[in-house]
């Protein structure tokens, strides 16, 4: 799920998977009903690499059940776990999109 050798998301794991009961139900899909109250532009980030999010699938989806709101999708080179590297990218284009929404 993650990069190879990530000693700071290696501690963080063993630290969360031992204190913390992890929900092993995927999340459920809303509807677009369901969604319909919001309006705010969005930032959909997500990677070709992610196993459970896919970006083809994630923006696809998005785009349908947030139609009443812009919908702003980043594509990363990145497994389902962001290396830090990969996360500086994803704080950078979120700080971008804070500024011009």
């Amino acid at each position: 799920m993650g990069g190879k050798g990530d000693e700071d998301w290696r501690r963080f794991f063993n630290l969360m998977m031992s204190g913390y009961k992890m929900e092993m139900r995927p999340p459920r899909e809303y509807k677009k009903d369901e969604l319909k109250c919001i309006r705010s532009p969005l930032l959909i980030i997500a990677s070709d690499n992610d196993i459970f999010f896919p970006a083809d699938r994630v923006f696809k989806k998005a785009k349908e059940i947030f139609c009443k709101c812009s919908v702003h999708c980043v594509r990363i080179k990145s497994k389902h776990l962001p290396s830090e590297k990969v996360m500086i990218k994803v704080c950078n284009k979120t700080t971008e999109f804070f500024l011009n929404t």
